[in-house]
């Protein structure tokens, strides 16, 4: 489990794309997301804290359809 409302997380490096799959079923790609913020994502204590600080609004996003 990576958080309460985070299912799984994806990065890929070469297209600085962070793909984040909530538990209700609903999945982002961010794109232009260094490798850095990854890292620190990952190594966060509270993922969803991280999440709405860092990375939601803060990057091109689109929902995965």
């Amino acid at each position: 489990m990576i958080s309460s409302n985070i299912k799984a997380v994806d990065y890929d490096e070469f297209e600085k794309r962070l793909e984040i799959e909530f538990k209700n079923g609903i999945s982002f790609f961010y794109y232009l997301v260094d490798e850095v913020t990854f890292q620190n994502f990952l190594q966060s204590e509270s993922k969803g804290k991280f999440y709405n600080r860092f990375v939601k609004g803060k990057f091109p996003s689109e929902k995965k359809i």
